[in-house]
């Protein structure tokens, strides 16, 4: 066991009685409220929180509200050190795959934590770093906890599974996924908070003691165990026995570089102070009646059917729209494409996949679906000893082999083996390296049966992939020939395998599972996201931007003549060429209640929000007439194959309790009747949605836990003020955090 870490220990100050207080003592007291068990996030980067804390800072600060009320009275103490910290809040952005920006961390928030969403947003709202912004802070950090990273990553690892097609981000493997990288209370709250906190706790412990009330150092060791057992619990699932419980006590303790009794002594000091606030206003008297009244309001609850646009069809930005408008260009009907009332609908019917093709050949495939088997050549060069090269090189018969790879070999005499030898000894070390690499590469082929024994060892992979004509993704490295490859898979019989290989390093075995799918479109999620649409939509603009600037040539001359490079205007360019499409967009929202103020029609990115509204009411009005709703939507997230399932809506069913109805902005949904269905609505993170109410409920509430939550509160008000008489008698008699001797220590103590 580590011997524990010495602090110089000095006297500091006093506490309101007089008492002289170390810099140990507050030092190691402020160490251990640092962290507990809500920071478990800390194993994945190595460390380890203080799991003897039961989350002191957490319990008996921030969620009575004591936070606010040091605040009230310190802040200027502290706001330095708040300030910097904001800096790092306002320039943080949470989690968002790089691949598909609806897995995100807000979106994850928007679903299983919207408190932690509201609070979020509402502190990135502000401006400064004041009390009612740390209050936010204070706030935030205890909404993080009921979602930490660790929960937050498994999540979103999960849902990046469900879609195959989606490059997987290493990020959710070992990424920091902490809100603003935050780990520890002092990161979230800063270390001279930490300190008057811990001031508070010692002065709090003083004036127990002095009103008589006791905490023996055996009760809070055996304290101390509880909370090492309740937080081991909940890590691991499983109870300890009394020796395992033992050892993981003096091992956390060694973790904290403490001995022993100073562990029990700090711990004494918080029961004390815990004791002395939470024996004051227990007393209390709670009109039940009155209650029971209010109890039944807010207990009614909502069943109902939110309807939302799949992940693949959100549009983050006007440049999505454009890609969206490309691709519907490309894939529909030509008598679709010529009817001006079609220009916001999504197609049912699509044109020939052999038609596309002609113009659009990245954007159709054929399903493959095969098993493989990878070989590199480079593994078996490890077969080739190095003398077998050697030997190899100087041969007559590989010389000229080698001359013609190697142009510089030709000019030095080499006719007998000792100066062939002499030329490769003479080489500099990066030329004589590339030429062993090829002498050995090529002794393998000389060796097909290497090659088949390693195939044989060779791990087995599934694989269903999509072959288009041009472009797109593959399971082979290489400059692929896709009619060649196309050739092989489709002439190969169900259970056969052939070998392949596109640059003679990268080698497969392929076996057919299936019959080939026929020509197929590529759904627009798929070739949104791997980048196709980005590349025809580069190419359309600079098609049609020398047309666009003949008609409005004012908006893209420069000043020193010629027109602006097409990057700078891409946006303008493509409003111009889609501009029916745009206003059909600002009159069919309109329909939907939505007012275009002229700062709207200007923010490009808008209309992408807008673009499905129409779609969204049609899906609407289909189902509020009994449209069989598996026509028109699936149930969760997943990904559904075929380009005519691609626009069907998802469904989520939530009962909501007046409360989470308001945090969600949707109060209105206790004042419809059942079987309602709401017009098109747009929201902050989720976008487009609109709900189906199914039933409304009547809950019995439970008035005695309401009760006793209620005196829980006027007891906590009671307590606040008890709170609020200790920090002015701590204001007067001076705060030890202000002495130089308290500067000193926590130069030595961090």
């Amino acid at each position: 066991m580590q011997s524990p870490t010495k602090i110089a220990d000095y006297p500091i100050g006093k506490t309101i009685d007089g008492k002289s207080v170390t810099s140990q003592q507050l030092q190691l007291l402020i160490r251990f409220l640092n962290t507990s068990p809500d920071e478990r996030q800390l194993f994945e980067k190595g460390g380890a929180p203080n799991l003897l804390n039961d989350g002191v800072v957490q319990k008996d600060f921030l969620e009575t509200g004591f936070a606010t009320l040091l605040g009230e009275r310190f802040f200027e103490l502290f706001k330095n050190e708040q300030e910097k910290k904001f800096e790092r809040i306002k320039h943080f952005r949470p989690y968002e795959h790089p691949s598909a920006r609806f897995l995100s961390a807000k979106n994850l928030w928007s679903d299983f934590a919207p408190s932690l969403l509201s609070e979020y947003q509402s502190l990135l709202q502000k401006k400064e770093m004041d009390l009612q912004t740390f209050s936010l802070l204070c706030s935030l950090y205890l909404e993080q906890t009921k979602a930490p990273p660790d929960v937050l990553r498994q999540i979103l690892y999960k849902q990046q599974e469900q879609f195959s097609w989606l490059t997987k981000d290493p990020i959710l493997e070992r990424g920091d996924l902490s809100l603003f990288g935050f780990n520890t209370m002092e990161d979230w709250l800063g270390r001279r908070f930490l300190t008057l906190v811990a001031e508070t706790v010692l002065n709090g412990a003083t004036v127990a003691i002095k009103e008589g009330y006791r905490v023996s150092l055996s009760e809070a060791r055996a304290s101390l165990k509880e909370n090492l057992r309740k937080a081991l619990v909940k890590i691991i699932d499983k109870e300890l026995t009394s020796k395992e419980l033992e050892e993981f006590y003096y091992r956390q303790v060694n973790e904290l570089f403490w001995n022993e009794e100073q562990v029990v002594e700090t711990w004494r000091k918080v029961l004390l102070f815990r004791k002395w606030i939470g024996d004051f206003g227990q007393h209390v008297v709670v009109d039940s009646e009155t209650l029971e009244k209010a109890a039944q309001y807010a207990a009614e609850a909502v069943n109902i059917d939110v309807f939302r646009l799949s992940p693949e069809l959100e549009l983050g930005n006007f440049r999505d729209l454009l890609k969206l408008q490309l691709y519907l260009g490309a894939v529909s009907p030509v008598q679709a494409k010529k009817s001006k009332h079609l220009l916001l609908s999504l197609p049912v019917l699509f044109a020939s996949p052999n038609e596309i093709g002609k113009e659009y050949p990245e954007l159709v495939e054929s399903k493959f679906d095969v098993e493989l088997q990878e070989v590199s050549l480079s593994a078996l060069t490890e077969r080739v000893a190095l003398k077998e090269a050697y030997d190899w090189q100087r041969s007559l018969e590989h010389w000229d082999e080698l001359k013609n790879k190697f142009p510089n070999l030709s000019n030095q005499k080499s006719d007998s083996v000792e100066e062939r030898y002499e030329v490769l000894a003479q080489l500099p070390i990066e030329e004589r390296a590339e030429i062993d690499l090829f002498t050995k590469k090529r002794i393998v082929q000389d060796h097909p049966e290497w090659m088949e024994e390693a195939f044989i060892k060779a791990p087995k992979k599934r694989e269903l992939f999509g072959l288009r004509l041009r472009g797109g993704d593959l399971p082979f490295k290489g400059a692929i020939d896709r009619t060649e490859l196309k050739e092989s898979l489709e002439k190969t019989p169900i259970g056969s395998s052939f070998s392949y290989t596109a640059d003679g390093e990268h080698h497969y075995r392929i076996a057919l599972l299936a019959s080939p799918g026929a020509l197929e479109i590529v759904t627009f999620g798929i070739v949104r996201n791997d980048g196709t649409l980005d590349l025809l939509l580069d190419r359309h603009l600079s098609q049609i931007y020398p047309e666009v600037r003949k008609k409005h040539p004012a908006l893209f001359v420069q000043k020193e003549g010629g027109f602006k490079p097409l990057k700078e205007v891409q946006d303008l360019v493509g409003a111009e060429a889609f501009a029916e499409v745009l206003h059909c967009i600002e009159e069919e929202s309109k329909q939907c209640g939505i007012v275009w103020t002229d700062q709207m029609k200007h923010s490009l990115d808008l209309f992408a929000k807008y673009r499905f509204i129409t779609y969204m009411q049609q899906v609407r009005d289909a189902l509020s007439n009994d449209v069989a709703e598996e026509e028109l939507v699936r149930i969760g997230i997943s990904s559904q194959e075929g380009s005519s399932n691609q626009w069907k809506l998802i469904k989520e069913q939530k009962t909501l309790k007046r409360k989470e109805a308001a945090l969600q902005h949707l109060e209105k949904l206790f004042d419809e009747k059942e079987n309602m269905w709401s017009q098109t609505q747009a929201d902050e993170t989720k976008g487009l949605f609109f709900y189906h109410i199914r039933q409304k409920l009547q809950q019995v509430p439970d008035i005695d836990a309401m009760v006793a939550k209620r005196r829980e509160l006027l007891s906590l008000d009671a307590q606040r003020v008890l709170f609020v008489e200790l920090l002015e008698k701590m204001s007067s008699k001076g705060l030890m955090m202000n002495s130089q001797a308290f500067q000193k220590s926590l130069q030595e103590g961090a």
